[in-house]
C-alpha cells in the first residue's frame, strides 16, 4: 500500500479478488430455493388436504347412495345394510384419488393408508325412526290429512257458509225494517206539520177576512195593530211548517231510496250467494231448518217490497195533496229471529264456527304425533285395508297390533282383533250415549234419560262396530229415529280408518308405536332394522412424499403443519367424515 504525500486518498488493491459476488449469490440463491421449497411443500400439503376432503366426502356419499331399495320403496325409509361397506369405502376413495386418464405428472403422489368406517343410528332406534318418518311424511301427511278433513267437513263448512249468508240477509232485513219504521215516523211528523200548517192558513184567512171587514167600515172586535201582529205570527208559522214539510219529504224520499237499494242488494244476495257457496264447497242444497230459514227470509223480502211500494208516492204528489191524504206507513218488523237475544246467540255460534275452522294453528304442536300416526295408516295394514306382499300373521292387523297389543310383543292376531273390536265398540258407545243424552226429548227425568241413553247406545254401538269392521261408515253419533239426531243433517260419516286415527291420537306412548313399527317392518320384509344404518362416520388416511422439508432436516414431526404428522419424509393426512340420511 502506498500513501500519497500530498494528502490525496489512494485506493487499496488486493490480489485474486475475482468470484466473490458469485459466492454471495450462490448462498442467497440456496436460501431462496430452500425457502421456496418449504412453501411448496406446505402448499402441496394444503392441496392434498382439500383433495382428500372432497374424495372422502364423495366416497361417503357414494356408500350411502347404495341404500336398501325395498326398504325405501315399501316404507319410505333410507338406510343401508349392504355388506362389505368398508371395502366399498376404500374402493371409492382410491378411485377418487387416482390420476385422471391421460394425466402423467403427479404433483401429490397419494399413497392410500387405509380407513376406518363406523356405521350408526339404525332405524331400530325410535328417535332415528321417528326422524325418518317425519322426513317421509312432511309432504305426504298434510296432503292426506287435508284431503280427509275436506271430505269430512265439506258439508258442515257449506252449511256454516250458508248460515253466514242467511245471517247477513237477516241483518239486512232488520235494517230495512228499521228504515221503514223511520219512514213511518217521518210521515207521521209530515202529517202533523201539514195539519198545523193548514190550521195556520185557515187562521190567517180568517184574520184577512176580519181585516177586510174593518177596512170596509165594519165593526171589529180586534184592534188593527193586534190583527197585524197575529197575521205576522201566523205567516211565520206557515213558513216554518212549510220548511219542516219539505225536510220531511226530502228525508222520506232519501230513506225510501235507501230501502230500495237494500232490497235490491238483498234480492241479489238471495239469488247468487247460496249458489256460489254450494259451488265452492261442493255441497248439496241444505235441508231442514236451513231451508225453513231461507223460506222465511224470502217471505220477509216479499213483504218488505210490498211495504216499500206503499211509500211510492212521489215528492210532488205529497207536496200538493191535501193534508191527511198521504198514506202513513208504520210497518211492523217482519224479520225472522229479530229478537236481540236470538241475534246475539246466532253471532256467538258463528264466531264459534270460525274458531273451529281456525284450529290449524293449534295443531302445529301435534305435528310430530300426527305425522307418525298418518305414516302408520298409510304404510301399514289394518282390518279394512290389508297391505303387504308376504303372507304373515299381522298382514291385516298391523295398525291394530301397534295400538292394542299392550306391552306384550308377539300377541296373537286373534287377540289383537278382539281388543280392536272392543276399543272401537267403546268409542261408538261413548259417542252414541252422548247423542242420546243430549238430543233425546224423552224421558225428561235425568236419571231415566241416562238409563235410556246407556241402553240405546249399547244396542247402536254393536251395530256401528259391525258396520265399521265390514268396511262401512257411520255418522259421528247414531240415534233412533234418525230424524231425532241433529248431527244427521251434517252428514259427516266416519269409517274404520277414522276411528283408528282417533285412537292413535289418544295413544300417547310414542316410543311403543315406533318400536312396534320397526318390529312390523322386520316381520313383513325380513329387513333387520338393527342392521339398517342411517349414519356413516369414520376416518380416511393418506400420505404424500415431501420434497424439501427432509432436506431441511425435517424427517419426523408429530405436530406437522395443518394438523398433520410427518414420518420418514412423508406427510400423513387424515380426514374425518360424518354423513347421514
Amino acid at each position: 500500500m502506498a500513501t500519497c504525500l500530498t494528502g490525496e486518498i489512494s485506493t487499496v488493491k488486493y490480489k485474486d479478488e475475482k468470484g466473490t459476488v458469485t459466492i454471495y449469490l450462490v448462498i442467497v440463491f440456496m436460501a431462496m430455493i430452500l425457502f421456496i421449497g418449504l412453501f411448496l411443500d406446505l402448499a402441496r400439503i394444503k392441496v392434498a388436504q382439500n383433495q382428500l376432503r372432497r374424495a372422502a366426502n364423495t366416497s361417503a356419499r357414494s356408500v350411502l347412495a347404495e341404500f336398501n331399495t325395498p326398504l325405501h320403496n315399501g316404507y319410505g325409509l333410507f338406510a343401508t345394510n349392504k355388506p362389505n361397506r368398508q371395502a366399498e369405502l376404500d374402493r371409492y376413495v382410491k378411485a377418487n384419488l387416482s390420476l385422471a386418464a391421460g394425466q402423467r405428472f403427479d404433483l401429490l403422489s397419494f399413497r392410500y393408508e387405509g380407513s376406518e368406517l363406523l356405521l350408526g343410528r339404525p332405524i331400530a332406534d325410535p328417535p332415528v325412526l321417528k326422524q325418518q318418518i317425519l322426513e317421509e311424511m312432511k309432504y305426504a301427511a298434510p296432503i292426506g290429512m287435508a284431503q280427509d278433513l275436506l271430505d269430512k267437513f265439506k258439508m258442515i263448512r257449506g252449511t256454516a257458509d250458508s248460515f253466514k249468508t242467511l245471517n247477513q240477509s237477516r241483518k239486512q232485513v232488520r235494517s230495512i225494517n228499521d228504515d221503514i219504521k223511520r219512514v213511518g215516523e217521518i210521515n207521521r211528523d209530515l202529517k202533523n206539520n201539514r195539519e198545523k200548517m193548514a190550521r195556520a192558513k185557515e187562521s190567517l184567512a180568517s184574520l184577512d177576512r176580519e181585516s177586510d171587514s174593518v177596512r170596509g167600515g165594519g165593526s171589529g172586535g180586534t184592534p188593527p195593530g193586534q190583527l197585524k201582529a197575529q197575521k205576522t205570527a201566523l205567516q211565520q208559522e206557515i213558513r216554518t211548517r212549510k220548511a219542516a214539510v219539505d225536510r220531511n219529504l226530502a228525508e222520506s224520499q232519501e230513506t225510501r231510496n235507501e230501502i230500495q237499494a237494500k232490497l235490491d242488494a238483498l234480492e241479489k244476495r238471495q239469488k247468487v250467494e247460496p249458489n256460489s257457496s254450494a259451488a265452492k264447497t261442493g255441497s248439496q242444497p241444505e235441508t231442514g231448518s236451513l231451508d225453513g230459514t231461507r223460506r222465511s227470509l224470502d217471505q220477509s223480502v216479499k213483504k218488505l217490497k210490498q211495504e216499500a211500494a206503499a211509500l211510492g208516492e212521489n215528492r210532488e204528489q205529497r207536496r200538493t195533496d191535501p193534508p191527511g191524504s198521504s198514506a202513513i206507513v208504520a210497518a211492523e218488523a217482519v224479520s225472522p229471529s229479530s229478537n236481540g237475544d236470538v241475534d246475539a246467540a246466532v253471532d256467538t255460534n258463528l264466531k264459534l264456527m270460525d274458531d273451529i275452522f281456525g284450529l290449524e294453528g293449534t295443531l302445529a304442536g301435534l305435528r310430530d304425533q300426527l305425522f307418525v300416526n298418518e305414516y302408520a295408516l298409510a304404510r301399514l295394514s289394518y282390518q279394512t285395508d290389508p297391505k303387504g306382499g308376504a303372507e304373515y300373521r299381522y298382514k291385516s292387523t298391523e295398525v291394530e297390533y301397534i295400538l292394542f297389543s299392550g306391552m306384550s310383543p308377539g300377541a296373537s292376531p286373534e287377540a289383537v282383533r278382539a281388543e280392536a273390536a272392543a276399543k272401537i265398540y267403546g268409542v261408538r258407545f261413548a259417542l252414541d250415549m252422548l247423542a242420546y243424552f243430549a238430543f233425546s226429548k224423552i224421558p225428561e227425568d235425568p236419571l231415566l234419560r241416562t238409563i235410556y241413553a246407556l241402553a240405546m247406545a249399547a244396542i247402536d254401538a254393536a251395530d256401528d262396530t259391525k258396520i265399521l269392521r265390514g268396511g262401512g261408515s257411520v255418522l259421528i253419533a247414531e240415534m233412533r229415529p234418525s230424524s231425532a239426531n241433529p248431527l244427521a243433517k251434517l252428514n259427516i260419516r266416519l269409517n274404520y280408518k277414522d276411528h283408528l286415527r282417533l285412537l292413535l291420537l289418544l295413544d300417547q306412548d310414542e316410543n311403543r308405536k315406533l318400536t312396534r313399527i320397526a318390529e312390523l317392518i322386520e316381520a313383513r320384509s325380513g329387513i333387520d332394522p338393527g342392521q339398517s344404518y342411517t349414519q356413516l362416520g369414520g376416518q380416511v388416511n393418506v400420505s404424500i412424499p415431501l420434497w424439501f422439508l427432509p432436506l431441511a432436516g425435517v424427517q419426523n414431526l408429530d405436530q406437522g403443519p395443518f394438523d398433520t404428522r410427518i414420518r420418514e419424509g412423508r406427510c400423513y393426512i387424515s380426514k374425518t367424515v360424518e354423513f347421514s340420511y
